[in-house]
């Protein structure tokens, strides 16, 4: 059965779909040229070993549930996706499984944001409060007859996908995706309307929104709360404090967790040594990142990548 294994990170080098495609089922996924992929997911057979420490997320994603619950954490916020409902990702975040229904069955689109913005250059999404807000809940729940019609774009866009020989197939392609995405910004905007105890984000919020902008962009590179902090001008003490009243965590726990993420991916990939993952993700020399993994982890990379070998 396919697995969500699109929410495995794709640290180091370009992104691709590619990367979001080691443990699902071939026969599952629907996949135009590492653009865009389309899996009907299930209930994993395994367990959810890995997934304790989030996930780098850099694509645009959709999640659709047609039966049973996947409960997760966005940026470290829970979030519930249950029948008739939809999950949408559109930038960079740290996703975390914490559970699957054994009932669950659902759908899950990935599309490279370069080619989902080049479709949308000349459209713009609506302005609510909700979507401008991250930490409130990126989950919309639908009627029956609103959910089947998603899900029918999102198979005729499969369908299409699979028509290799059509002469005109990237234009359907296209045509299709740009249709599932109006009609999930009509969506927005019907909820948003019909929400009336919209909020705006307080400032707290905000500053958290903005530090994991920045941590998704730099963590590569920088570890410290200080470099955040001098980013968004305010004190790395204001800072930590502001992210774990919003999230119940401190700054620099989110920052390890992050390179921990990054690390685990890219010790997953057989043609990286320890050395260039150490170099890759900014560590003095080998020693010291062997020493951060094996403190947060309680293994040593060379364990880790032996445990987990693809």
């Amino acid at each position: 059965m396919a697995e969500l294994g699109f929410f495995k990170s794709a640290a180091g080098g370009k992104k691709k779909i590619d990367d979001y495609l080691e443990s699902v089922e071939p026969s599952r996924a629907a996949l135009y040229k590492g653009e865009i992929v389309i899996v009907d997911i299930y209930k994993p057979q395994n367990d959810l070993e890995g997934q304790t420490i989030p996930m780098r997320t850099d694509a645009y994603s959709l999640v659709m549930v047609e039966k049973g619950e996947l409960k997760l954490n966005i940026d470290y916020m829970p979030v519930a996706v249950e029948e008739n409902t939809y999950l949408e990702i559109r930038e960079q975040h740290l996703m975390q499984i914490v559970s699957i229904s054994d009932d669950f069955k659902g759908y899950h689109m990935v599309v490279m944001r370069n080619f989902l913005r080049s479709l949308l250059e000349n459209d713009r999404p609506p302005a609510t409060e909700s979507f401008n807000n991250q930490f409130k809940t990126p989950v919309t729940t639908l009627n029956k007859e609103e959910f089947i019609d998603l899900r029918n774009n999102l198979m005729r866009l499969r369908r299409n996908i699979n028509r290799t020989e059509h002469p005109y197939q990237l234009r359907l392609i296209q045509n299709e995706l740009v249709n599932i995405i109006l009609e999930i910004w009509n969506f927005r905007v019907i909820k948003a309307n019909s929400n009336t105890a919209q909020q705006k984000p307080t400032t707290r919020e905000t500053i958290t929104a903005q530090f994991f902008k920045l941590l998704l962009a730099n963590s590569h590179k920088e570890r410290e709360v200080i470099f955040y902090a001098d980013k968004l001008h305010v004190t790395p003490v204001y800072l930590s404090r502001a992210i774990k009243h919003v999230i119940g965590m401190p700054a620099i726990k989110v920052i390890n967790d992050i390179v921990l993420s990054d690390a685990r991916a890219l010790l997953r990939k057989p043609d990286m040594t320890i050395y260039m993952i150490a170099e890759e993700l900014n560590f003095a020399d080998q020693s010291s990142f062997s020493k951060f993994f094996k403190k947060h982890t309680g293994m040593s990379p060379k364990a880790y990548r032996e445990k987990n070998r693809l």
